[in-house]
């Protein structure tokens, strides 16, 4: 056997070698990767779900009656200007903001609350 056969066989059993570790390395990535693909994928679900939900309970929000929005309109409209009142009383101006705008709340959902009843006379 010649020097140039012997060079030839180590390089091709070195290049086999390699292959293998390559071959290895790529198994060895490809359960990780799949797994991370598997959670992003079972994420996107459960955010798919969590949308789903708000969008449900937000329609189901919209085609309440509106004798159901004039009645939060006037709880809220009651509770801002409760929260003031006691705003003024512990010379607080977050709770005055938070009141005002509970009151402003319940002024726009008695609106839309009076809206709806126009818009459908059977109600």
């Amino acid at each position: 056997m010649s020097g140039v056969e012997t060079v030839t066989d180590v390089v091709g059993h070195t290049i086999e070698e390699i292959k293998q570790q390559i071959d290895g390395l790529a198994e060895s990535t490809i359960a990780p990767i799949e797994s991370t693909a598997l959670d992003l994928q079972e994420n996107a679900q459960s955010a798919a779900d969590q949308v789903k939900d708000v969008l449900t309970s937000t329609l189901d929000a919209l085609v309440q009656s509106g004798s159901a929005d004039q009645m939060r309109g006037y709880a809220n409209e009651a509770m801002g200007k409760t929260k003031l009142a006691i705003a003024r009383a512990a010379q607080s101006p977050e709770l005055a903001v938070a009141g005002l705008a509970q009151q402003a709340i319940g002024e726009l959902q008695k609106f839309v609350g009076d809206a709806k009843k126009a818009a459908d006379p059977e109600e």
